[in-house]
């Protein structure tokens, strides 16, 4: 329980970063570098590591187990995503998106 909790508030916290970079008319480089950076360490809290994002999205589920990493991961992925194509990062933001569908997010 406790382990669902924190999952939780880390994704809420994460979930606020991003709605400011992407909500703000003019949203700078500076909010969306934040919120990447928040995305990143959400990652690391979650235990995913770089070479995570090449692996076939039955192999994340399997290594992520419970629904609710699996949940967190593809809406980390999904707003990584939206980030990235900000950034001008189209291939990388491409592949997050498709990696959030395969693990069931939007």
């Amino acid at each position: 329980m406790i382990r669902q909790d924190y999952i939780k508030r880390l994704i809420e916290q994460v979930g606020e970063a991003i709605a400011r970079a992407l909500g703000k008319t003019g949203a700078g480089a500076q909010e969306q570098e934040e919120a990447l950076q928040r995305v990143t360490h959400a990652y690391a809290e979650l235990g995913i590591v770089p070479g995570f994002f090449e692996l076939e999205a039955t192999s994340l589920r399997r290594m992520l187990g419970s629904a609710e990493r699996i949940q967190a991961v593809a809406e980390l992925c999904a707003w990584e995503a939206q980030l990235l194509e900000l950034k001008g990062e189209t291939a990388r933001a491409a592949q997050r998106r498709r990696l959030a569908q395969a693990l069931g997010a939007g």
